[in-house]
């Protein structure tokens, strides 16, 4: 028996014998017990300075939860959420600790807009939270960990993923053992933390644990509040690594029926990107020039000359499509992996990648700081400067203060992120009566979800704000407003022509990226019981491509077939990588010729590979 089952089964039996000894020695009818203050309602709190005077007089009303949620974003600026039960895991549940509470609180300066003093007050709250919430709620050793983790400068979203993951694996008080997670162009990624606090909120039902990511919450929160009011805002964006939800930001708009295009994150080429921007705003003046295949071929852009009449335009126009876009690759393993850092949307020899994933996360992300976009899109290799470029922005930050700020305030609070996203899905059907096509199907979905993000603005942070469709412009052409739902209508409308376009290219031959997706997918999906065991030659005697294929799709069943029956083990990501680079080869050979024989140092491959998995094939 390992020594921490000792100390808890002694502490257990160490407890029982006092509860005992108490109740021996005070009956039941002569005992009075404290009231747990996250119950308790119709309270008022007067609280005095020394010399009598009034620093805190309010009335809790129903909820003491809500009141003191409400008074810490009133002088903090962080929202915090009260749980569906009205809880919240930060909330002491003793007087004491909640009068301490209220009186720091208390005791600090009214904000009134101003964000030095918010900032001041958040260290204030930060210092309590650490040095009292964090030692009084959690065992030594967790206590150390998460203090480092408050003064930690570098790979905090590594550290706190990974502590995160080490106790979602540990619990078994959850219904998915392994949850979904997408994949970041480097471990220390912001969305992933994110989004395994998001896998405990739906997955975990231990309180325990439950009140331990929230831990990571109130830090986040704090972290990024820190850096909101002290408004460095590039800070913020790079902390943030472009994303807040990423993967998990799929169907908060509804899909387009009949096509696999969710309108909340699709793909659409670089070019035709630029272009229906362009076209939309400008007609056919600044549209880039077309040539056959265009799609399919690497495209390059100029530098605009300085004395191009249009050059304002054409800046504009990469600043939306910077706004609405984010760059993706796939890595060997045939993972969506959303970049932020290792890619940009022009290169440094001119060339733009040739498709993004558009959605409206990057729109609302890019309001936090349109200044990121400039090295987003690398704007130097259009002869852009960054003075040029400040001086387009400028008018739209100064045209769209409220909205901008909304925004900020959503993003920087981890509850909020959480709470938008499922409040929007929620919210997302569209009327599909009438004589509306797709374009104006989408048009109505995003403008249900501005007006679902305006009502989320007011019931929760207070925000009386309207208009969120509308970017309003300070420009010299005559536009003085962009239609951001029309815009995005028109870009979900080209998203659908290029899907139609790719199944159609993928009719006429084999797709070598579609086939190690699929031959991915068994690795990683789980079946239903029942799937029979295929015959998977342990070594190849006939040496086609062909055969070395159709023996690798029998072993990816077999796997399949394995890891179902055997739940409680899983196959490594690592396993996945290795088997798809090894299909790859095989397919760049089957798809030329599916009768050349693959080479030795390939046979002998497949020899080893089959030989690592044969229990899965007995």
């Amino acid at each position: 028996m390992h020594i921490k089952e000792e100390e808890g089964e002694i502490f257990e039996e160490v407890s029982n014998m006092s509860e005992r000894y108490v109740a021996k020695l005070i009956p039941k009818v002569r005992r009075n017990y404290l009231p747990n203050v996250q119950n308790m309602c119709n309270v008022k709190i007067l609280y005095k300075d020394g010399s009598d005077n009034e620093i805190l007089n309010v009335s809790l009303g129903d909820s003491v939860n809500k009141a003191i949620l409400d008074l810490v974003y009133r002088k903090t600026g962080m929202k915090f959420l009260p749980d569906k039960s009205g809880n919240n895991y930060f909330l002491p549940d003793n007087l004491r600790d909640t009068v301490n509470l209220i009186v720091l609180l208390a005791d600090m300066e009214e904000p009134k807009e101003d964000g030095h003093i918010y900032y001041e007050n958040i260290l204030k709250f930060s210092r309590y939270y650490e040095r009292q919430w964090l030692f009084s709620n959690l065992n030594l050793e967790e206590y150390k960990k998460i203090q480092r983790l408050f003064h930690a400068q570098a790979q905090l979203h590594e550290r706190a993923s990974y502590l995160l993951f080490s106790r979602y694996t540990a619990t078994e008080k959850k219904l998915i053992a392994n949850p979904v997670q997408f994949w970041a162009e480097k471990n220390d990624s912001f969305f992933v933390a994110r989004n395994w606090m998001e896998s405990y909120r739906m997955n975990v039902f231990g309180e325990e644990e439950k009140k331990y990511v929230y831990v990571f919450q109130v830090l986040y929160t704090i972290r990024l509040n820190e850096l909101l009011r002290l408004e460095r805002y590039e800070e913020f964006i790079n902390f943030i690594g472009g994303y807040v939800w990423a993967g998990n930001f799929q169907n908060v708009l509804p899909y387009v029926q009949g096509s696999g295009v969710d309108r909340s994150r699709f793909e659409l080429h670089t070019f035709s990107t630029f272009n229906i921007i362009a076209k939309r705003l400008f007609g056919e003046s600044i549209l880039l020039p077309t040539f056959p295949n265009v799609l399919y071929s690497q495209y390059y852009v100029t530098e605009i000359p300085e004395n191009d009449e249009n050059k304002k335009a054409k800046i504009l126009t990469w600043l939306l499509l910077g706004m609405f876009s984010n760059n993706w690759y796939l890595n060997p393993a045939y993972q969506l992996v959303y970049a932020f850092d290792t890619a940009r949307i022009i290169a440094s020899n001119h060339s733009i990648c040739q498709k993004l994933h558009i959605s409206m996360e990057n729109y609302i992300v890019s309001l936090c700081n349109l200044e990121s976009i400039y090295k987003k899109v690398n704007m130097e290799y259009l002869g852009i400067s960054i003075d040029e470029f400040r001086s387009v922005i400028k008018g739209i930050e100064n045209s769209n203060k409220k909205i901008i700020e909304a925004f900020r305030k959503l993003v920087s609070n981890i509850d909020l992120t959480m709470e938008f996203k499922e409040y929007c899905s929620k919210r997302k059907d569209i009327k599909t009566s009438g004589n509306k096509d797709d374009i104006g199907k989408t048009r109505e979905a995003v403008s249900v979800f501005f007006r679902s993000t305006e009502d989320f603005l007011r019931i929760h942070l207070g925000i009386e704000i309207t208009g969120l469709e509308c970017l309003q412009l300070e420009f010299d052409s005559g536009i003085d407003k962009i239609d951001i739902c029309d815009i995005y209508a028109l870009l979900v409308h080209g998203g659908v022509v290029d899907e139609i376009a790719r199944k159609e290219e993928n009719a006429e031959g084999q797709d070598k990226g579609e086939m190690v997706k699929s031959f991915a997918s068994k690795l990683r999906n789980r079946t239903e019981p029942g799937l029979s065991l295929e015959r998977v030659s342990s070594y190849l005697i006939t040496k086609t491509a062909k055969n070395a294929k159709e023996n690798m799709d029998s072993l990816a069943s077999n796997i399949q077939r394995f890891y179902t029956i055997h739940g409680e083990e899983k196959l490594e990501e690592a396993e996945i990588t290795s088997l798809c680079i090894f299909y790859g080869k095989i397919l760049d050979i089957y798809l030329q010729n599916p009768t050349e024989n693959i080479s030795d140092d390939l046979s002998e491959e497949y020899k080893s590979l089959v030989k690592k998995y044969v229990r899965t094939c007995q």
